[in-house]
């Protein structure tokens, strides 16, 4: 009996909450990472890692990538003066332990604009799901998504519109390790013939959980997702590592004690 094909379903439901982080403006645009967009109900913004803020963090805007599955990828300007950074950790950053997170916060106008074209995961209601336990009866599988660099295409023009093509990946996989806030997640050894060789740009995606059953003629039900952190480095060829959800708690906890409500 083949095995189910459940990458298209559990894709569908986290890209919503995706987005890619590019250049904009001054040439053709450039991967700079991933993230997710995440609310508690009074901060909302980008969770990323902290090594991929650094490489926005002096531009005035930069390129919000939207993705649709089995489609073209859309694009949306953010304006950065409106917004606010918080981070945790410090360079540098080649320690896989290290804290390697930021969280960009955007503006009331900036929300709405944001939710008009995505949607914003609630981080109390996803520590809530893990807070009840594993569900009962399902399986699971663990997946990262996020942009990959060295797949991005040759820009092409059509008038005064420079299009450049930008490759996400869905990588399932399964979390191996979690240790001091921090995760190891292992892509499916059956897909290495697809991988990357490089997994730039994919810092800053979330690492994901999806519960599912198969039903009795071998179809996939996914019952529910879960964002388990973000991935942060490449370990080889098959491994990430990342930082997981006490990490990004202790974030969280930072803005609440910096930033005025």
């Amino acid at each position: 009996m083949n095995r189910p094909d459940f990458s298209p379903l559990f894709l569908e439901r986290v890209a919503p909450f995706s987005v890619g982080i590019a250049t904009i403006g001054n040439g053709p645009p450039q991967v700079l990472g991933s993230g997710v967009l995440l609310t508690d109900g009074v901060f909302t913004g980008i969770l990323t890692c902290a090594h991929v803020w650094e490489t926005y963090a002096q531009r005035t805007e930069i390129g919000l990538v939207r993705f649709r599955p089995a489609s073209n990828t859309q694009s949306q300007v953010l304006a950065l003066g409106p917004t606010q950074t918080i981070v945790l950790g410090e360079p540098p950053w080649d320690d896989p332990r290290s804290a390697d997170l930021a969280f960009t916060r955007l503006s009331v106008t900036q929300v709405a604009d944001v939710a008009a074209r995505f949607s914003i995961l609630s981080h109390t209601r996803n520590l809530e799901k893990f807070r009840d336990g594993e569900p009962a009866g399902l399986q699971r599988v663990d997946a990262a998504f996020g942009l990959i660099g060295e797949r991005t295409g040759v820009p092409s023009r059509a008038g005064e519109i420079v299009t450049t093509p930008m490759h996400a990946e869905f990588s399932p996989g399964n979390i191996i390790a979690k240790e001091n806030g921090t995760l190891t997640f292992e892509c499916m050894k059956y897909n290495l013939p697809d991988l990357p060789q490089r997994f730039g740009g994919l810092s800053g995606g979330g690492v994901w959980r999806g519960y599912f059953k198969v039903t009795d003629s071998g179809s996939c039900e996914l019952e529910e997702i879960r964002l388990c952190g973000t991935a942060s480095q490449q370990l080889d060829s098959t491994r990430l590592a990342g930082q997981g959800l006490p990490r990004i708690g202790y974030l969280f906890e930072k803005m609440r004690s910096e930033w005025p409500v």
